[in-house]
């Protein structure tokens, strides 16, 4: 049985020297370091005092652990050693009960007590808790904070060639202002601050420097880029001038055709080159993509509008190739010298080949002619009756 009560006490006090290590190491580390002696604020400083409390347990714990350690190793008879390792022979001083809490007969300080086994997994919880608040500080100093100093040096990069290149309120104060914020958060309340936080951030100062490489880019290849805004706007012209003919060709052959309206003259080309010879190349840059953007959608609804505007003239040829298959059809029928068919042909005829056309009673006419058409008959196979 003494052999069991000297193994115990074995275990116990080799858990005892790990605990005493952890916690010089942990009083060692950098972050717990720095930790001690910022100035805290928010969420963090909530955990962090709730962490020093966690300290201060270890410490007196610890050390109560190890006065009982201590007597074991002295202890004189096998029942005493039993005391001191199975009972709850580890007593620390617990925190004071305020008053508000406290019953009459119930003194402000008192003593907890456990066994040296239940002390170490005190221990273990809150180095567990402390444990996490300063690793996560830690992380987040260590990974954040220099993806932030990034950031913000990107900036300065951005502002300086946005300066070059003649921009106003680019990148924007509001930018600057909020790293400095959240980099003042990483300084005295970290654990506020996300990933996500970061990384919006450096999403916003990657759009302004995209936005200056696209003006450095208008800015070395300014002819080139003016020559092919130049092209797109004769594009949109001509497709316009062709709207309009159709327009104008609609109205003159079909009578009250229902035709769309055209949009509205394209501009803004002249403002981007005045731009441009200002040398305000990001303001320059924006309007272009912005003008280009318009331009490249009105050349698709002009050719939508174009077609939907020429549709009567479809419908009159469309009439006009049905009017001459029925009429190819009376003629193998044997009909073509039918007085009162040849008329109704006449009929749609002219009203299809007049101009303005009255498609309503085109179509109605060419209905007529095709009615009075009779059906083909099928010949009968040669050798066979019925």
């Amino acid at each position: 049985m003494a052999a069991d009560l000297d193994a115990m006490l074995e275990r116990l006090t080799a858990a005892a020297d790990t605990v005493g290590a952890n916690l010089l190491e942990l009083e060692r580390d950098a972050n717990y370091e720095l930790l001690q002696h910022m100035t805290l604020r928010g969420a963090t400083l909530e955990r962090w005092q709730a962490a020093e409390a966690a300290v201060v347990r270890l410490w007196s714990w610890f050390g109560a652990l190890r006065g009982v350690l201590d007597e074991a190793t002295g202890a004189k008879s096998e029942r005493a050693l039993r005391g001191l390792l199975t009972a709850a022979s580890v007593r620390v001083a617990a925190p004071d009960v305020p008053l508000r809490d406290r019953d009459l007969l119930e003194p402000a300080s008192r003593l907890e007590s456990c066994t040296p086994d239940e002390a170490i997994a005190i221990m273990q919880r809150d180095f567990d808790a402390v444990r996490l608040v300063v690793g996560a500080v830690g992380l987040t100093w260590d990974v954040t904070l220099p993806r932030l100093r990034a950031t913000e040096a990107t900036l300065d990069e951005v502002t300086a060639a946005a300066a070059d290149l003649g921009a106003d309120g680019l990148p924007p104060v509001r930018l600057r202002e909020d790293i400095a914020a959240l980099a003042e958060a990483l300084t005295t309340d970290p654990l506020s601050v996300s990933p996500e936080a970061v990384e919006a951030l450096t999403e916003r100062v990657a759009a302004a420097e995209a936005k200056v490489a696209k003006a450095v880019a208008l800015r070395d290849n300014v002819t080139e880029v003016l020559a092919e805004a130049r092209s797109l706007a004769r594009r949109v012209e001509d497709n316009v001038l062709a709207a309009r003919a159709a327009r104008a060709e609609v109205n003159a052959k079909v009578a009250d055709a229902d035709v769309p309206g055209l949009p509205d003259d394209l501009d803004g080309l002249s403002t981007i080159e005045q731009l441009v010879e200002r040398k305000r190349w990001i303001d320059a840059q924006s309007q272009l993509t912005a003008w280009t953007t318009t331009a490249t959608a009105r050349l698709v609804e002009l050719g939508r509008l174009t077609a939907a505007i020429r549709l009567p003239l479809e419908q009159r040829n469309e009439l006009r190739g049905r009017l001459e298959a029925y009429h190819a059809k009376a003629g193998r029928l044997g009909r073509s010298e039918d007085a009162a068919l040849d008329a109704l042909y006449q009929a749609a005829r002219a009203e299809l080949y007049v101009a303005p056309t009255d498609l309503e009673r085109a179509a109605d006419l060419v209905t007529s002619y095709a009615d009075a058409i009779p059906a083909e008959q099928r010949k009968r196979p040669v050798g066979r009756s019925g």
